[in-house]
Order: structure tokens, then C-alpha cells, then sequence
């Protein structure tokens, strides 16, 4: 998938119907490169914390790519007040990953994003899941 098709998606749109002008705005300042891989990654994928992070790392063993997600948290996080107003909801974000796949070997790689918690008690896995797999040339 293109970055123009990307953009297309993260706006809702599904082909061959044509792309939104506003779809332009998400991530203006990047340009296709060869030899890059995009990923977005939802606001209900990415960790939510104090200091959020994520890094990628590959296993040309296994021809896997997995995307790190972690937050710190509190041992206690009370919930949040409850809002009566019809139709709110928190902002939906969309984060992109842009991976430098030069040094992959080429072939099927496995894409997978999983989540950890950092507590004082030790890191705790949030889930995993297998966002797909893309060919590498």
C-alpha cells in the first residue's frame, strides 16, 4: 500500500471510490520513500500512560516485525468520571510508524504490535495482535 493509500484509508475511504482533499493533511510533511514500511497504528492500539513510547524491532529468524507499544501506570488508576453528553467520546488519534526495512532480508515479513504496562511491581503485557503481513523486495 501506497502512503497516498494510507492517507485514503486512515480517512475512511476505501477504493476505487476517490480520496478526500483533507486526507492530505494527515502526515504532510512525509513523502513516499523506497525501502520504508508505514504503519498506523489506532488510539485503542497505541498504550495510554505517562511517558508512551514504542519501538520496532525484527527477527530475521522468523521473519517477524513487532511493534512495542508501553505507557508507565499507576498499581491503582480510578475511573473516570462519567459523561452524560450524547455522542462524546475521546478524540480518536492516529499514530505512524515509518520503518527503514533496508537491512530486511527480502520475503514475507509478519507485522505484530503488542503492548506493555511499566509498574513499579514489573511490566505487564497489555496484548498482542497481528496487524499482517507485507512483502519485502
Amino acid at each position: 500500500m501506497s502512503l497516498e493509500q494510507m492517507r485514503c484509508a486512515a480517512a475512511g475511504v476505501r477504493l476505487p471510490q476517490p480520496c478526500p482533499a483533507f486526507a492530505s493533511q494527515l502526515w504532510p510533511g512525509l513523502a513516499q520513500s523506497p525501502h520504508t514500511l508505514y504503519v498506523a497504528l489506532g488510539s485503542e492500539s497505541v498504550t495510554s500512560g505517562s511517558s508512551p513510547g514504542m519501538n520496532a524491532e525484527y527477527d530475521p529468524a522468523s521473519q517477524a516485525l513487532t511493534i512495542h507499544t508501553y505507557a508507565a501506570r499507576p498499581l491503582y488508576v480510578p475511573p473516570p468520571p462519567r459523561d452524560d453528553t450524547a455522542g462524546a467520546e475521546p478524540a480518536r488519534t492516529l499514530d505512524l510508524v515509518v520503518i527503514d526495512t533496508a537491512a530486511m532480508s527480502p520475503g514475507e515479513i509478519t507485522v505484530w504490535e503488542d503492548g506493555w504496562i511499566e509498574r513499579l511491581t514489573g511490566d505487564e503485557r497489555d496484548g498482542e495482535t497481528k496487524l499482517g503481513a507485507v512483502a519485502i523486495g
